[in-house]
Order: structure tokens, then sequence, then C-alpha cells
């Protein structure tokens, strides 16, 4: 398992989270001011389980977490945080009792610090 590395941002890595840990994380880490930077579940083990790596929020990001939500909630949060300047940051899904839902790291698009950086779009 690799973790993501920034020098110079303090960030923390978590593993095996289960999903209730996960929402404590986002919770105590928005406290802190800091941001989710990377989630990803992983499947085939007796439950599903997280990886989170949370990193200063330095750059004061605007962003939102979705946990759990269903299919039809997620293409509607589509829609309305696209017209708000939210793009899905990190999905994760799962089946539970033959649905999917999903947990989302919605972030807002600052497009003048992305042009500033050299990214692009």
């Amino acid at each position: 398992m690799s973790s993501v590395y920034n020098p110079g941002v303090g960030h923390h890595d978590y593993f095996e989270l289960k999903p209730s840990e996960l929402i404590e994380k986002i919770e105590a880490y928005r406290n802190r001011g800091w941001r989710p930077q990377l989630i990803q579940l992983h499947t085939g083990g007796e439950s599903p389980a997280f990886t989170a790596v949370f990193r200063e929020n330095s750059e004061r990001v605007n962003w939102e977490f979705a946990s759990q939500i269903s299919e039809i909630e997620y293409k509607k949060q589509l829609v309305d945080k696209k017209a708000t300047g939210f793009y899905p940051a990190c999905v994760v899904s799962v089946v539970e009792q033959d649905e999917v839902v999903y947990s989302v790291v919605w972030q807002k698009m600052n497009l003048k610090s992305t042009l500033m950086k050299g990214q692009g779009l």
C-alpha cells in the first residue's frame, strides 16, 4: 500500500477503518482544519475497510463529505454540487444489501489557484 506524500505538508494516514471510524476521523480532522486528500475502499475481507489520508488544509479548500448515499442521491448531488462549483475529489462505492452506496469527498474547484500552479483543468 502506497501513501500520498507531500513534502512540507502535514499529513496522516489511516488504514483498515470501519465506516463509522472514517466518519469520526472526517469530523475530527475537519475540526482541526484539515481535509481528506484520499479515501480508498478495500473489499474482499470480512467487511469493507477504508484507507484515508488527511492533510493540512493550508489552502483553505472548501470541501464536504457525503457518507453511504444511494446511487440516486449520488447522481442528484453530482448535478447540485456542480452548480455550486464542487466536484467529486474522491468517490468510493460498495454493494450493500443489493444496493450500491457511495461515500464522496466533494471539493470546491478553485480555478485561480489551479491555474496559478500551472496544473490546468
